[in-house]
């Protein structure tokens, strides 16, 4: 398992609602909940629908491809994953 497919690349924590992106050639692969959070946004390339509206339950993680996210409550930590440079 590569370093990044368990968290050892790096995170950032999001505890607000500014729309939140990560550095280049970064992307997120897992968004794990610490407390009860709402999603305003989020763009993630491989997943169909929408993560806005509902209520993810601390403990829970999201995983996809996310490029942004934005928080309407709660707190989580976006786990972070190099993307290769073509």
């Amino acid at each position: 398992m590569s370093d990044s497919a368990t968290g050892q690349a790096g995170g950032r924590i999001i505890s607000d609602a500014a729309t939140h992106t990560p550095d280049d050639y970064i992307v997120w692969f897992a968004i794990y909940i610490i407390t009860d959070t709402v999603f305003d946004a989020g763009t993630a390339s491989n997943l169909n629908g929408t993560i806005t509206g509902i209520t993810y339950s601390a403990g829970f993680t999201l995983y996809g491809r996310f490029t942004a996210i934005q928080l309407v409550s709660g707190d989580v930590v976006a786990y972070e994953k190099a993307e290769a440079v073509i």
